[in-house]
């Protein structure tokens, strides 16, 4: 059963990701934001294909946390989850939209790669 809640949280974490690549993908053609475009901006996240994609892979992966915290403790998949959240999105943040990482953000991440060892044991 443990097993079994662990490949939930790490894919519902997976399918979270490819919603947050997408998602950035998809706000790049998006207008500023006023009071004055928000119906253009209403009516472009209803007809723009990549945040349509955003908002079904964010419910999956929100009905695939729900299943993972059923069969493991909250104390456990919370941090792991957000873990390699962040450091996937750095990561393939890096490779997909070239964003920057500096010295101090690598470390941030070998410190949170560290973290995930500790509070799995």
């Amino acid at each position: 059963m443990w097993t079994r809640g662990v490949f939930i949280l790490i894919f519902s974490v997976a399918v979270g990701i490819i919603a947050q690549l997408v998602l950035k993908k998809g706000s790049f053609n998006l207008p500023d934001f006023s009071i004055q475009n928000f119906f253009p901006i209403v009516k472009e996240v209803l007809t723009n294909y990549y945040l349509i994609v955003w908002i079904l892979f964010g419910g999956i992966s929100a009905f695939l946390w729900m299943l993972a915290i059923s069969k493991l403790g909250l104390s456990f998949a919370f941090p792991i989850a957000q873990a390699l959240s962040i450091v996937l999105i750095v990561l393939l943040s890096y490779l997909f939209f070239a964003e920057a990482i500096s010295s101090l953000r690598w470390f941030g991440i070998f410190l949170i790669i560290i973290g995930i060892f500790l509070v799995t044991k």
